[in-house]
């Protein structure tokens, strides 16, 4: 059974091969914009848990610092939000982020849905969206 305008969790897994031309090292969190349907946005928190797996183990532990050199290495990080399933909510339309350390914005304006394909569509957002700190792999975990 549906009950409209219920809340839930909604959230993404984001994977970025990063490189520099010279050595360097990043630690935190990426800035992060969502576009919304209704023409307005949200600015991510920061944040060390949530419902997804991953993030960094404790709040205690150090954010992982993550050395660059010029050869690509694969990086994650997980989004999250409150969702419903009533239409008074606007749906994310793209995503805008940028590395710790970077001056380059990149946008996501498409996502892969396990078992359905690529989607255009992040879901409904009801409200706050979090950040997790950038950690070395596609899991979104650190460790």
């Amino acid at each position: 059974m549906v009950i409209p305008g219920a809340a839930v969790d909604g959230g993404v897994l984001v994977r970025v091969a990063v490189a520099s031309p010279v050595a360097c090292a990043m630690r935190g969190y990426p800035t992060l914009v969502a576009e919304l349907s209704n023409h307005r946005t949200a600015h991510a928190g920061d944040a060390r848990d949530g419902y997804l797996p991953g993030g960094v183990t404790t709040t205690r532990s150090p954010l992982p610092r993550i050395s660059v050199s010029t050869r690509p290495q694969k990086v994650s990080f997980t989004l999250q939000w409150v969702t419903g399933n009533g239409p008074t909510c606007p749906h994310i339309t793209a995503v805008r982020f940028t590395l710790p350390g970077s001056r380059a914005t990149l946008t996501v304006r498409s996502v892969h849905e396990g078992g359905v394909g690529l989607s255009t569509w992040f879901g409904p957002y009801c409200g706050h969206l979090q950040v997790r700190p950038v950690v070395r792999g596609l899991s979104g975990a650190d460790g």
